[in-house]
C-alpha cells in the first residue's frame, strides 16, 4: 500500500508541474517496478475500495448539507463582525477628539514656551552686541599698550648700543694700555676689558629682568581680562547650554599660558645658572693673570652684588603690591559673578518647576488616553474571539473536504493524505480571509497612527523651527569663540617671538662658552711665555702701578654715573606702571557696572518674547483643530471605501476556492481510474513475464483510450507505449535463444559455429537482463539450457576443461548483473583457469575458492583472476631473489647518478644490508603450505637470522609492519603469500633516507639538502602502486605529516586506492589530544561517481575534493589545483600548510611535464553584481546603451556595461536543448558542454538568460582575480616523491632539475636480481628478405610491402604486433595485409588472420575490439590426431594508442622458444618515453621479447633537413639517431614555455602577496580592476610587465617580493590591433573607452573558421557521446554567438578530399541566420583524403578578398585539423602558396591560430609552425595549439575565445 502512496503522490506531483506524459509514466512505473509481492492482492483491495467508495457517496451528501449550514453561520458571524467594526469607528473617534483636545492644550504650552524662549534669545543677542563692543575697546587698549611696550624697547635698545659703544672705547684704550705696558701690561688691559664686558652683560641682565617683569605684568593683565570675558560668557552659555565648552577652552588656554610661563622662567633660570658658571671661570682666570688687581676687582664685584640686590628687591616689593591689587580685584569679580550665577540658576529653577507641572498634566491625560486604548484592544480581543469561532467553522469545512478526497484513493493510506492536502488548501483559504480581516484592522489602526504622527510632526516641526532659531544663536556664539581664538593665536605669536629672544640670547651664551675655551687656551700660551717675562714685569712694575691707580680712579667715576642713571630711569619706569594698573582697575570697576546693566535689559526683552510665543502658539492650535476636522473627514471616507474592497476580494476568494475544489475532484477521479486500471500491466512489466505481458497488453488494444481517463490519458499512452515496446524485444530475445537451442540441439562438429552460437546465445542473455525479462518464466529450465550450450562449447574449445571453468560458467549464467562483462570476457577467463590440475593445483584450487565466493561480483572476475596469476609467477621467484645482486644493480647505476642520491643508496644499503633480508627462505619451506606461510609471516614481522650468520641491526623500522599487513590483507583474499621484492625495499629505504635527510649536511658528503624532489624509474608490473602505499603509510605514521598521491587517470586511481584502504584503516596516528585514531584516508572521484556510490560513499572513503584533514588523500592533478584553489579563496589564504604534506606523484612524465604550467581562479564580486543586477533591470526596461553608461560612475562601470550589453544579446541567442538545458534539481538553466550538463560551468550569458526568464533574481558576476604556478605550487609541498614508468629524455630530465631541483635513480627489474631467473630486453631481429633489423624505405608504398614481408614471415612461428604511426596508417595497413594475405593463397583465413585494434575500431565496435585483443595471441592452428603441431599466428595492427598500456599476453613455450612476440613499428616515436612503452609491450616477466622497425624516409625529411644525418637500412643506430631529434625537438619545446612557465611563477607570487597580505586592494574597486586586467592578459606579459602592471597599485613595491622568476621576454605577442585594457589607479592617465570594455573598436573584422571534416573527426574519442566534429562544430558556434560581434563578418570552410566555402566571409549582423543554419547542417565527410594547404590557401584569399576588406580591419583564421596533409594540389603540396601568401604580406592584419589533434607528422607540424613565425614577424598574433588527446578541442577553442574577447577588450567565459 506505501508504493501504491507513492505512485499516486507522483503522478499527481507530475501534473501539477506541468510533467509530460512520459514523465508521469516514469513516476508511476517506479512504484510498478517493485509491486511483485501484491501482484495477487490488488483485485481484493479494489473491490473493498469499490464498497467504500459508495459509503463515501453518502457521507458526500451529507457533508454538502453541512456546508450549507456553515455558510449561513458565516453570514451571520460577517453581519455581526460589521457592527463591531462600526461600534470600533465610533469609539475611535472619541478617542481622536480627545486627542486632539489634549493636543491642543500642549500646543498651548509650546507656544507659551517658545515665546520665553525667544525672550532669552533677545537677551543674548543684547549681551553679544556689548560684549563686541567691550572687546573691540580692549583691543584697542591692547594695541596702544603694545605700541608704548616697543618704544620702550628700542629705549633700551638705543641704552644698550650706547654702553656697547662705551664699551668698545673702553677696549680701545686698554688696547693702547696694553701695547705701551707691552705684555704684562696687555694682560692686565684685557682683564679689565673683561670685567667691563661682564658688568655691561649684568646691565643687559638687569634689562631682560625688567623686561620679564614687565611681561608677567602684561601677561597678568591679560589673563585678568580673559577671567572677566569668561565669567561673562559663562552667564550667557547658562541659557544655551555652552558652558562646558567655553569654560574647557578657557582652562586650556590658561593652563598652557601657564605652561608657557613656567617654561620661559625654567629657561631664565637656566641662563642665570650659565652665566655663573661663565662667571666662575672669568673669575678664575682674571684671579689667576692679575694677582695685582684682585683686590679692586674684588671691591668691585661686591659693590655690584649689592646693587643688584637692591634692585631685586625692590622690583619683589613692587610685585607684590600689584599681587595684592590683583587678587583684591579677582575678589570683587568672583563676588559678581556668583551673584549673576545665583540669579540665573533661580531662573532656571523657576522654568524646570514650571515645565515638570506642565508634563505632569499631560501624563495624567496620556494615562486616560492609555485607559481608553486598552478598552479598545479589549473589544479587539472579543472580535477575534468571533473571527476564532469563524476559523473553527472553517476547519470544519476543511475536514469535510478531506473526506470528500478519499473517494478518490485505491488505498486507503493515499486516501488519508488526499485529505490533509485537502485540508492544507482550505487552510490556505482560511489564512487568507483572516488576513483580510487583519489587514482592514490593520488599515485602521494605521491611519489612526498617521493622524497621531501627523500632529506630533506638527510639533516637531515648531520645535525644530526653535531649535534652528536657538542654533543661530550657537552660531553667533561660535563666531565670537572663533574671534577670542584668533586673539589667542595672536598671544601665542607673541609667546614665540618672546621664545625665539631667548634662543638668541642662549645663542650669545653658547657664543661666550666659546671664547672662554679661547681665552683658556690663551692662558695656557701666556703661562709658558710668564716665566720669560717676570724680568719684564719686574721693571715694568713701579710703571704700571701708577698708571693702574689712575685707570682705576677713571673707571670708579664712570661706574658711579652710570648707576646714578640706572636708579632715575628705574623709578620713573616704576611710577608709569603703577599709574597705569590703577586706571586698568578703575576700568574695570565700570565695566561690572555696565554688565549689571545689559542682565537687567536682557530680562525685560525675554518678558517681551515670551508673551509672543504664547500668542503665536494660540493661532496654531486654531489652525490644527481644523485640519484636523478635515482628516477626519477623509478617514471615514477612506475605511468605507476600504471596507467595501475588502468585501469583494472575499467574495472573489471563495469564488476561487470553489473552483479549485472541483477541479481537484476532477483530478481525483481520473487517478482513481488510473489506479484501477493500470496496475496490472505495470505488474507484468517489473515480473518480466512474457506471456501475462502479452494478456495485459492485449487489454490495450485499441488504439483510443477511452475518455474516462481525463487529463491522466497521456500517463497511460506512455505506459501502453513502453510495454509494447518492452514486449516486442522480449519476444525477439525469446525466439533468439530457442532459436538457438535448437539449432545447437544437435552439437555441431564445428567449433567456430558452436562459437558463433554461444556469443549470440550470452548477447541474449545480456538483452534479457538488461531489459528485465526473466527467462525463467518463460521456460523453467531457461538457465539449466544455457549452461548447457555454454559448457559444450567450452569442453571444445579449451584444452584444459575443468571444474573451475564449469563453476564460472555457472557462476555468470546465473548472475543477476552481468554489467559490462561480455562473451569475450567469459572466454578470457576460461582461457586464464584452461590448465591442467596436476601442474597447477594452487592456482586452481585459489581461483576456485574466489568462483565460489558469493562476494565476488562478475565483472570483477577477469581482474581477480589476472591478479591471482601474477602473485603466483611472483612467488615463483620469491626463493631466487638475491639481496647483494639487489645492490649491485643499484651500484651499477652510481657514476650517471648525482652525488647525493648514490649517498643516498649507500645508506639504504646500510639500512638493508645482505644477511638482514625481510625473511630467510629455506630450500624445504614450501609457500604454499599454511604453517610454512605463517612462519614466514612471523619472521616477516619479527626477523631472524640465518644459520650459521649473525644478524644484523634492523633498518627497516616500520616497513616491516607495512609488509606484514600488507602480507595479512592479500593471505586473507587469496589464500597467498605476498612478499615485497628486495628492489622495492631498497627504493623504499632510499625515499626514507631522502625524507629524513632534512638538514643533515653530511661529513665530508654531499648535501641532500639541495634536493626538493626524487623520482624514481620503476618499470611496468615491478610493484609501482605499493611502494606508493608504503611511503603514504611511511609519511602519515613516522613523520607525523600528510599525503597527496596523484595519478592522473581515474581508473587506475580507484583501482589502487581501493586495493590498500584496507591496510591503509590497520594504522594509527596520534590525534591532536594525544589519543590514538585510524588513518583517514579518502580518494577524490567525480560528482557523478559519487552520487553512484550513494549511502556507501562516506564507508569507501569517497570524497568530491581534497579533505584538508585526510592524512592520505588518492586524487588527479586536478584535485590538487582545486585544494589550492580553495585556499586562496578562503578567509584565512594560509599557504604554509603545505609544508606539512608530501606529493607521490605517479607518471610524473605526464603530470609534470606536459601538462600547461598556469592555471587562473576565479572570484565572485558582489559590488560587481549588484552593478550587473540593475544593468540586467534597466535592460529589461528597454534603457539604453548610452544612458546605462551615465548612470554609474565605479571604475569598472565601462568594461560591467560593454560586457552586460554584449552578453545580454547572446543570452536572447540560447537555444533550449542545444545551449542551456533546464535543471529541475538546480531550478535554472544549465550549460550544455560537448553534449553534456555542466552544474558548475559559468558564463554571463547563462546568468542573463536565467535573469531574463525570472529563474533567478541576481546576476553572478565573476572574474580571474588570480594564477597559479602548477610547478610552483608543487613546490610548496615538503617533499616531491615522484614514480614513473619512464623518466624521459636529457631534455626532460633537466627541466625537471632546474624547475624541481629533481634528482633521479632507477629500480632494476626484480628479475634481474634473481638467480638463475633471466631477464629479457626487447632485442632487434633480422627479418625480410634483406635480413635486417631495421628497414627505412624511401615511400610509403615500399614501406607497406616491406611490412607486409615481414609479418608474413614472422606469423609462422610468432604472433605480430605492428604499431603504425597514427589510426589512419593503422587502418589502411589492415586493408593492405588482407590484400597481401589473400595474394598468398590464405583466402578467407586471411580476415581472421589480420586483426585491427586501431582507436577507429574501438571507437565504432568496442566489442569486436575487445574480442580481438584477446584473439591477437592465440595460435589459428588445432591439434590433429597426430600429435603434429600446425600452429601458426596472427597479425595484429594498432596505433600509437595501443603500444602504451595495452597487455598482449603470450603465455605459449614456442613462442618464447622462438624469440617470443615480434614488434613490428613504422615509427620510431620522438620521446624516448613512448619509445620505452611501445618496447614494453613485449618481452614481458619472464619471456623473450624481439622487434623490427619499417620506417618510411619521407616521414623524417623535416627533421633531416633540420639536424643532418642519414636514416639507413640495416643499423640500430637508425633508431638512436630518431631519439637523439626527438630530444633536441624536446628541448626546444621546453625552451619556447620557458617564458610562460616564468611569467606564471611571478604572477603567482605576487597573488599570494596580494591575497594573503594585502586584501586591502581586494576591496578598492580601482585597484581590483586593474588585478583583474593583469590576470586576464598575463600570458602577453614578460616577468618584468608583469612587475610594471603591478607597480601601479597605491602602495605596493613588486620588486619587494622576492621570486623565482627569470626574466624570459613575453610568452606570446598580444593579437594584432588589441589594446590594452589596464586602466591607471586613482584617475592617472585616460578614461577607458565606453562599449565593451576598454579598447573596444567599431572597426568590424575578419574571422574564417577552415575545419577538417574528413572521416577521422567521425572519432569519438572525446571523453564524451559527441564525436571530434561535432565537438568542433560545437565550439564554433559558441565563438560565432559570443565572441563575434554584429559587425564582424564571418565565414566557414571545411577540407577533407576536397576544399568547400561552406560561407563566404558574411557579416553577422545581416546573415546571422544564414551563418547558424549552415554551421549547424556541417556533417563530416566519409571519403579519405586531407587537403590541408589548399584549405588554408583559400582561407587566405577570402581573407584578403573579402567585401568587408579595409586596411584597418584585423583578418583572424581559425583552422583544425587531425591528420597530415594528404591530396593538396602538388604545386601546393607543402604548403608554397600559403608561404608566397605570407611572404608578400598578403592578407594584411593577419592573425592566426592553429589547432591540431593527435600525431602529426614533423614536415607537416614544422610547415604550420613556419607559418606562426611569419605571421608574428608581421606584427599579428599567432599561436600553434598541439593537442594530443581529441577531448581537449574544447580547451583549444578557449584559447581562441581568450585572443578574440582581448582584441577588443573583452573577457570569455570562465
Amino acid at each position: 500500500m506505501s508504493e501504491a502512496n507513492d505512485i499516486a503522490m507522483l503522478a499527481r506531483a507530475s501534473m501539477a508541474n506541468g510533467g509530460d506524459d512520459n514523465d508521469i509514466a516514469m513516476a508511476i512505473g517506479l512504484g510498478s517496478r517493485r509491486r511483485d509481492a501484491f501482484t495477487s492482492d490488488v483485485v481484493k483491495i479494489l473491490q473493498e475500495n469499490m464498497e467504500s467508495l459508495q459509503e463515501m457517496e453518502e457521507e458526500k451528501f451529507k457533508i454538502e448539507e453541512e456546508r450549507n449550514r456553515i455558510e449561513e453561520e458565516k453570514f451571520r458571524l460577517e453581519a455581526e463582525l460589521d457592527q463591531v467594526v462600526t461600534s470600533y469607528l465610533e469609539q475611535k473617534r472619541k478617542l481622536e477628539k480627545k486627542m486632539t483636545e489634549e493636543k491642543e492644550q500642549a500646543r498651548e504650552q509650546i507656544e507659551r514656551m517658545k515665546e520665553a524662549a525667544r525672550l532669552q534669545i533677545k537677551e543674548k543677542e543684547q549681551a553679544r552686541k556689548e560684549m563686541e563692543e567691550y572687546r573691540a575697546q580692549l583691543e584697542r587698549e591692547m594695541k596702544e599698550e603694545k605700541a608704548n611696550m616697543e618704544k620702550h624697547l628700542q629705549e633700551l635698545r638705543a641704552e644698550s648700543a650706547r654702553l656697547e659703544a662705551e664699551k668698545n672705547d673702553t677696549m680701545r684704550k686698554m688696547e693702547a694700555f696694553r701695547l705701551e705696558s707691552e705684555q704684562t701690561m696687555a694682560e692686565n688691559k684685557a682683564a679689565m676689558s673683561q670685567e667691563k664686558e661682564r658688568f655691561e652683560r649684568e646691565r643687559e641682565r638687569m634689562a631682560r629682568q625688567k623686561a620679564e617683569t614687565e611681561s608677567m605684568m602684561e601677561h597678568f593683565r591679560a589673563e585678568a581680562e580673559k577671567e572677566m570675558v569668561v565669567q561673562r560668557e559663562r552667564m550667557e552659555q547658562e541659557a544655551v547650554e555652552f558652558r562646558k565648552k567655553i569654560d574647557s577652552m578657557t582652562a586650556e588656554h590658561e593652563a598652557e599660558m601657564r605652561k608657557k610661563a613656567k617654561e620661559f622662567e625654567d629657561e631664565r633660570k637656566r641662563l642665570a645658572a650659565e652665566k655663573a658658571d661663565m662667571e666662575k671661570r672669568m673669575a678664575d682666570f682674571h684671579a689667576e693673570c692679575q694677582n695685582l688687581m684682585a683686590e679692586e676687582e674684588a671691591e668691585m664685584s661686591e659693590r655690584t652684588e649689592r646693587q643688584r640686590r637692591e634692585h631685586e628687591q625692590h622690583m619683589e616689593e613692587i610685585c607684590r603690591q600689584f599681587e595684592t591689587q590683583r587678587k583684591e580685584h579677582e575678589t570683587r569679580l568672583a563676588a559678581e559673578q556668583e551673584q549673576a550665577r545665583i540669579e540665573m540658576l533661580h531662573f532656571r529653577e523657576v522654568c524646570e518647576r514650571e515645565m515638570a507641572e506642565e508634563k505632569e498634566e499631560m501624563g495624567k491625560r496620556m494615562t486616560a488616553l492609555s485607559a481608553e486604548c486598552q478598552r479598545l484592544e479589549e473589544d479587539k480581543i472579543e472580535v477575534a474571539k468571533r473571527l476564532d469561532l469563524a476559523k473553527a467553522e472553517f476547519d470544519a469545512v476543511q475536514r469535510e473536504k478531506a473526506e470528500m478526497q478519499k473517494q478518490a484513493e485505491e488505498f486507503k493510506a493515499e486516501c488519508a493524505k488526499k485529505e490533509r492536502d485537502a485540508k492544507k488548501s482550505m487552510e490556505r483559504i482560511r489564512a487568507e480571509a483572516d488576513a483580510q480581516i487583519a489587514k482592514e484592522h490593520s488599515l485602521a489602526e494605521e491611519r489612526l497612527r498617521q493622524a497621531r504622527q501627523q500632529a506630533d510632526q506638527q510639533f516637531e516641526a515648531e520645535c525644530k523651527r526653535l531649535a534652528e532659531e536657538q542654533e543661530a544663536m550657537t552660531a553667533n556664539f561660535a563666531k565670537l569663540r572663533s574671534q577670542m581664538q584668533k586673539e589667542k593665536a595672536q598671544m601665542e605669536q607673541q609667546s614665540k617671538s618672546l621664545a625665539r629672544e631667548c634662543s638668541l640670547k642662549h645663542d650669545e651664551n653658547e657664543a661666550l662658552k666659546k671664547r672662554t675655551q679661547e681665552f683658556l687656551a690663551e692662558r695656557n700660551r701666556l703661562a709658558e711665555e710668564k716665566v720669560t717675562m717676570i724680568r719684564e714685569m719686574e721693571r715694568f712694575r713701579i710703571e704700571s702701578k701708577r698708571k693702574m691707580q689712575t685707570e682705576e680712579l677713571e673707571t670708579k667715576q664712570r661706574t658711579a654715573a652710570m648707576r646714578a642713571d640706572y636708579d632715575r630711569k628705574l623709578a620713573e619706569e616704576q611710577a608709569q606702571m603703577k599709574a597705569k594698573f590703577e586706571k586698568k582697575a578703575t576700568e574695570f570697576e565700570a565695566e561690572r557696572k555696565r554688565l549689571a546693566e545689559e542682565k537687567a535689559e536682557m530680562t525685560r526683552q525675554m518678558d517681551a518674547f515670551k508673551g509672543e510665543c504664547e500668542r503665536k502658539i494660540a493661532a496654531e492650535e486654531k489652525e490644527m483643530q481644523r485640519r484636523t476636522s478635515e482628516f477626519r473627514a477623509e478617514y471615514e471616507r477612506k475605511a468605507a471605501e476600504e471596507k467595501a474592497a475588502a468585501e469583494r476580494r472575499l467574495e472573489e476568494a471563495r469564488r476561487h476556492t470553489e473552483e479549485q475544489l472541483r477541479t481537484e475532484r476532477e483530478v481525483t477521479e481520473h487517478i482513481k481510474v488510473v489506479l484501477r486500471e493500470l496496475p496490472p500491466l505495470q505488474a507484468a512489466m517489473e515480473l518480466g513475464d512474457l506471456y501475462l505481458l502479452e494478456e495485459e497488453l492485449w487489454k490495450w488494444r485499441s488504439e483510443v483510450l477511452p475518455e474516462r481517463f481525463g487529463d491522466c490519458k497521456g500517463v497511460v499512452e506512455a505506459v501502453v507505449k513502453l510495454g509494447k515496446e518492452r514486449l516486442k524485444t522480449w519476444r525477439a530475445v525469446d525466439h533468439t535463444w530457442k532459436d538457438i537451442l535448437r539449432e545447437v540441439e544437435t552439437l555441431p562438429t564445428s567449433l567456430q559455429i558452436l562459437t558463433q552460437q554461444s556469443q549470440r546465445l550470452f548477447r541474449a542473455l545480456k538483452e534479457a537482463q538488461l531489459t528485465k525479462m526473466d527467462l525463467r518464466r518463460s521456460d523453467p529450465k531457461a538457465m539449466d539450457k544455457f549452461c548447457e550450450v555454454l559448457l559444450a562449447w567450452q569442453s571444445r574449445a579449451m584444452a584444459h576443461s575443468n571444474i573451475v571453468q564449469e563453476r564460472i560458467i555457472r557462476k555468470v549464467v546465473h548472475s543477476p548483473n552481468l554489467g559490462p562483462f561480455d562473451f569475450t570476457d567469459l572466454d578470457i577467463c576460461l582461457r586464464l583457469v584452461d590448465r591442467t590440475e596436476s601442474d597447477s593445483r594452487v592456482f586452481l584450487s585459489r581461483v576456485l575458492a574466489l568462483v565460489d565466493n558469493e562476494k565476488t561480483e562478475v565483472k570483477d572476475l577477469r581482474s581477480l583472476l589476472s591478479h591471482v596469476e601474477t602473485m603466483l609467477f611472483f612467488l615463483k621467484y620469491a626463493k631466487s631473489e638475491d639481496l647483494a645482486l639487489t645492490h649491485a644493480e643499484f651500484r651499477k647505476q652510481f657514476p650517471k647518478l648525482d652525488p647525493a642520491v648514490v649517498r643516498l643508496l649507500q645508506g639504504a644499503e646500510k639500512d638493508y644490508p645482505p644477511g638482514g633480508e625481510l625473511v630467510m627462505f629455506k630450500e624445504e619451506r614450501d609457500l604454499f603450505n599454511g604453517t610454512d606461510v605463517r612462519t614466514v609471516l612471523e619472521e616477516l614481522r619479527t626477523p631472524k637470522a640465518a644459520p650459521g650468520r649473525v644478524r644484523t641491526a634492523d633498518g627497516l623500522g616500520i616497513f616491516r609492519e607495512i609488509f606484514y599487513q600488507w602480507a595479512l590483507t592479500m593471505q586473507s583474499k587469496f589464500n597467498l603469500l605476498v612478499l615485497p621484492h628486495h628492489t622495492q625495499v631498497v627504493c623504499l629505504v632510499t625515499f626514507r633516507r631522502f625524507l629524513e635527510a632534512v638538514g643533515d649536511k653530511g661529513a665530508n658528503a654531499p648535501s641532500v639538502d639541495n634536493i626538493r624532489a626524487l623520482i624514481a624509474q620503476v618499470g611496468t608490473g615491478e610493484g609501482k602502486s605499493m611502494i606508493v602505499a608504503a611511503l603514504a603509510i611511511y609519511v602519515v605514521v613516522a613523520l607525523g605529516k600528510r599525503v597527496h598521491v596523484v595519478v592522473d587517470d581515474e581508473t587506475l586511481l580507484e583501482r589502487d586506492f581501493t586495493t590498500f584502504k584496507a591496510l591503509f584503516d590497520t594504522f594509527q596516528v596520534k590525534g591532536k589530544n594525544g589519543t590514538k585514531r585510524y588513518i583517514n584516508s579518502v580518494l577524490c572521484v567525480s560528482e557523478e561517481r559519487l552520487t553512484a556510490a550513494g549511502s556507501g560513499a562516506a564507508a569507501r572513503g569517497f570524497v568530491a575534493r581534497v579533505d584538508p584533514d585526510a592524512d592520505i588523500c588518492y586524487c588527479e592533478a586536478k584535485h590538487v589545483q582545486s585544494f589550492y584553489a580553495s585556499i586562496a579563496r578562503s578567509e584565512t589564504r594560509d599557504f604554509s600548510h603545505y609544508q606539512e604534506r608530501v606529493l607521490i606523484l605517479d607518471e610524473v612524465d605526464a603530470l609534470v611535464i606536459d601538462e600547461e604550467p598556469n592555471e587562473a581562479f576565479v572570484y565572485p564580486n558582489q559590488e560587481l553584481s549588484k552593478m550587473a543586477t540593475q544593468i540586467a533591470e534597466h535592460l529589461k526596461k528597454g534603457v539604453t546603451p548610452d544612458k546605462l553608461r551615465s548612470m554609474f560612475s565605479h571604475p569598472s562601470a565601462p568594461r560591467v556595461i560593454g560586457l552586460m550589453l554584449k552578453e545580454w544579446e547572446q543570452a536572447k541567442k540560447m537555444v533550449n536543448g542545444e545551449d542551456i538545458v533546464y535543471g529541475k534539481d538546480h531550478g535554472k538553466y544549465l550549460l550544455l558542454q560537448s553534449g553534456r550538463v555542466n552544474p558548475k560551468a559559468w558564463s554571463l550569458a547563462l546568468e542573463c538568460r536565467n535573469y531574463m526568464d525570472k529563474l533567478t533574481r541576481d546576476i553572478l558576476w565573476q572574474e580571474r582575480m588570480f594564477v597559479m604556478s602548477r610547478p610552483r605550487v608543487f613546490r610548496k609541498y615538503f617533499r616531491i616523491l615522484g614514480l614513473s614508468g619512464s623518466i624521459g629524455s636529457q631534455p626532460e630530465r633537466q627541466f625537471l632539475q632546474e624547475t624541481y631541483r629533481a634528482a633521479f635513480f632507477e629500480v632494476p627489474p626484480f628479475l634481474k636480481t634473481c638467480k638463475g631467473a633471466p631477464f629479457h630486453d626487447a632485442v632487434p631481429v633480422p627479418m625480410g628478405q634483406l635480413r635486417q633489423p631495421v628497414y627505412v624505405e624511401r615511400n610509403a608504398q615500399a614501406q607497406f610491402a616491406r611490412v607486409a614481408e615481414v609479418v608474413l614471415e614472422a606469423r609462422e612461428k610468432v604472433p605480430v604486433l605492428i604499431i603504425a604511426k597514427e589510426r589512419g596508417q593503422a587502418d589502411q595497413l589492415v586493408d593492405y595485409l588482407l590484400q597481401a594475405a589473400r595474394s598468398h593463397g590464405l583466402g578467407r583465413v586471411s580476415e581472421d588472420m589480420v586483426r585491427s585494434l586501431s582507436r577507429t575500431l574501438y571507437e565504432s565496435d568496442p566489442e569486436q575490439w575487445k574480442e580481438n585483443l584477446n584473439r591477437s595471441m592465440m595460435p589459428m592452428g588445432e591439434m590433429d590426431g597426430s600429435g603434429g603441431n600446425q600452429k601458426s599466428w596472427r597479425i595484429t595492427v594498432t596505433d600509437p594508442r595501443g603500444g602504451r598500456g595495452t597487455d598482449y599476453r603470450v603465455d605459449d613455450r614456442g613462442v618464447d622458444a622462438a624469440g617470443g612476440l615480434l614488434l613490428v613499428p613504422t615509427a620510431v616515436p620522438s620521446s624516448q618515453r613512448d619509445w620505452i612503452q611501445f618496447l614494453g609491450r613485449t618481452a614481458r616477466q619472464d619471456r623473450h621479447g624481439q622487434y623490427c622497425a619499417v620506417l618510411c624516409e619521407a616521414d623524417y625529411e623535416p627533421l633531416l633537413a633540420k639536424y643532418g644525418g642519414k636514416l639507413t637500412t640495416g643499423p640500430v643506430d637508425t633508431i638512436k639517431v630518431i631519439l637523439d631529434w626527438g630530444d633536441r625537438e624536446a628541448a626546444g619545446r621546453i625552451q619556447a614555455s620557458a617564458a610562460l612557465y616564468n611569467n606564471g611563477v611571478r604572477m603567482n607570487e605576487v597573488c599570494e602577496e596580494i591575497f594573503g597580505k594585502r586584501p586591502e586592494f581586494l576591496k578598492d574597486p580601482s585597484a581590483r580592476e586593474m588585478l583583474v586586467d593583469t590576470c586576464q592578459r598575463h600570458r602577453w606579459m614578460s616577468v618584468r610587465e608583469v612587475d610594471q602592471a603591478f607597480a601601479r597599485l597605491p602602495g605596493f613595491d613588486p620588486s619587494a617580493i622576492p621570486t623565482e622568476a627569470k626574466e624570459m621576454g613575453r610568452p606570446a605577442e598580444p593579437p594584432a590591433g588589441a589594446v590594452s585594457v589596464s586602466r591607471p589607479i586613482n584617475g592617472a592617465g585616460g578614461a577607458p573607452a565606453e562599449g565593451g570594455g576598454a579598447g573596444a573598436s567599431d572597426v568590424p573584422r575578419i574571422v574564417i573558421f577552415c575545419l577538417d571534416w574528413s572521416a577521422s573527426m567521425m572519432s569519438r574519442d572525446t571523453g564524451g557521446p559527441m564525436t571530434r566534429f561535432e565537438l568542433c562544430v560545437k565550439s564554433v558556434q559558441q565563438l560565432l554567438q559570443r565572441q563575434v560581434r554584429d559587425q564582424d563578418y564571418a565565414g566557414v570552410v571545411c577540407f577533407g578530399p576536397q576544399v568547400s566555402t561552406i560561407v563566404a566571409p558574411t557579416r553577422k549582423d545581416s546573415g546571422s541566420q544564414l551563418l547558424r543554419t549552415k554551421i549547424a547542417g556541417l556533417r563530416p565527410q566519409t571519403a579519405g583524403g586531407t587537403q590541408f594547404f589548399d584549405a588554408v590557401a583559400e582561407c587566405l584569399q577570402l581573407l584578403n578578398k573579402s567585401e568587408a576588406s579595409r586596411p584597418d580591419a584585423s583578418r583572424w583564421l581559425i583552422c583544425l585539423t587531425d591528420g597530415d596533409d594528404l591530396g593538396s594540389r602538388r604545386e601546393n603540396s607543402q604548403g608554397q602558396f600559403v608561404n608566397r601568401s605570407l611572404d608578400a604580406g598578403v592578407p594584411p592584419n593577419l592573425n592566426m591560430v592553429m589547432i591540431t589533434v593527435g600525431a602529426l607528422k614533423r614536415e607537416m607540424t614544422n610547415t604550420i609552425s613556419s607559418w606562426v613565425e611569419k605571421t608574428k614577424s608581421r606584427g599579428g598574433f599567432a599561436q600553434l595549439l598541439s593537442e594530443k588527446d581529441a577531448g581537449n578541442i574544447t580547451m583549444a577553442f578557449q584559447v581562441v575565445a581568450e585572443c578574440l574577447a582581448a582584441e577588443v577588450g573583452g573577457a570569455v567565459e570562465i
